[in-house]
């Protein structure tokens, strides 16, 4: 490994020991943003869509402006210790990568910014709340967006359980649209030794956990492709002599078509009200963290294969869609572009794992397959 390779890795390990949730991403934006600042004819600009970091190479003739993207954002997860530079805030942790990502962006960067294509712009995106699925909604509504011209957008995500350095393609859709519903049950507290005195919502609860099945058709292979998971819940006090009279569910809902999203959640609400109007329950539902689903355009998975092979890098297509979700689909509902898969290895641990870990050495596989991406789209490097 050389110095150079050596340096990102070490960057690299340097973020994964201070990671920051969404929104509160100040001292990772700011080591990027030191980092973009010490390239040459780089311009940065800091603050986007929050703690969002974006370095901006001007090439050399006029040509289309390009957008590559990283996040910045760790998940409120407890990933197990072992690592001399494991995390060091308990409850966070990098366990989906963005420290690499960001890392071979910025690795990417470095290289073109003394090589740069031979025409046009590249815009180097250093993304806040990826995981939330608010950074990309903030950023393009930020002042700063609106005087760039963005004609491509691209971006990437490692995948534990593919070869290391394939690059994972699928035309059309990518991945699910995904939104989150908070369900909140109110009754009425009582003795424990008298509960009928009350109400209390736990019968409710269990029918809910129950009948949402029967709106699922959790089979990935089939266009109706419908998941309703579980992923917070809340029952009562730790009051022992106490009915309990309130509870909170949360789901995530996920589809692979929009339409079918929206039908699905309307269905589950109206479930789940009949259900608490029979149990005699106040009911509310609240939405969060919506992820639209990620379309790319043909011809940009096209010029990544090309950048892909140029880079040494074997490819495969995907035959269905992955099932989670990716704010990235703000981006290309409104530009040209793609998001693509780079394969981790398959020792890897799966992405939000607590053993999950960024491979160090795919940092150069992504910077290489940036670079040549830009010069697949923009030129070959001046100085050739």
């Amino acid at each position: 490994m050389n110095k150079a390779a050596e340096s990102w890795v070490t960057f690299r390990r340097k973020l994964h020991s201070r990671p920051e949730i969404a929104g509160e991403e100040a001292g990772t934006a700011h080591e990027v943003a030191a980092q973009l600042d010490a390239m040459p004819a780089i311009r940065v600009c800091t603050g986007l869509g929050g703690h969002g970091v974006l370095g901006t190479l001007t090439c050399g003739a006029d040509g289309p402006s390009v957008l590559f993207r990283a996040e910045l954002d760790a998940l409120p997860l407890q990933e197990n210790g072992g690592k001399a530079y494991g995390s060091q805030i308990p409850g966070k942790a990098h366990l989906c990568g963005h420290d690499g990502h960001a890392t071979m962006l910025l690795a990417a960067a470095s290289r073109l910014s003394h090589h740069p294509p031979s025409r046009g712009t590249i815009h180097f995106l250093f993304q806040p709340a990826e995981e939330t699925g608010e950074g990309a909604r903030e950023v393009l509504r930020d002042p700063q967006w609106s005087h760039l011209h963005i004609h491509h957008v691209f971006a990437l995500h490692n995948l534990p359980g593919y070869p290391k350095g394939q690059v994972v393609l699928r035309k059309g859709r990518f991945n699910a649209g995904v939104r989150s519903m908070i369900i909140c049950l109110k009754g009425v507290t009582a003795h424990a030794a008298e509960p009928w005195k009350g109400i209390n919502p736990a019968d409710a609860v269990a029918r809910i956990l129950t009948a949402k099945a029967e709106l699922e058709e959790p089979d990935v292979r089939r266009d109706d492709f419908a998941l309703i998971v579980p992923v917070f819940g809340a029952l009562g006090k730790k009051a022992y002599g106490t009915s309990a009279g309130e509870a909170e569910l949360h789901f995530t809902l996920r589809t692979w078509d929009p339409m079918l999203l929206d039908h699905l959640g309307g269905r589950l609400t109206e479930m789940v009200q009949s259900i608490a109007r029979e149990s005699r329950l106040e009911c509310s539902v609240e939405w969060t963290e919506c992820f639209d689903a990620m379309v790319n355009d043909d011809q940009s998975i096209v010029e990544v294969e090309k950048a892909a092979r140029r880079a040494g890098l074997s490819v495969i297509m995907a035959e269905t869609p992955f099932s989670w979700g990716e704010d990235f689909g703000q981006f290309l509902s409104l530009f040209r572009g793609a998001f693509f898969g780079l394969g981790a290895g398959h020792e890897v641990a799966p992405l939000h794992h607590p053993d999950y870990d960024f491979p160090d050495s795919l940092i150069a596989d992504g910077c290489q397959l940036w670079e040549q991406l830009a010069y697949q789209l923009l030129g070959p490097p001046m100085s050739s």
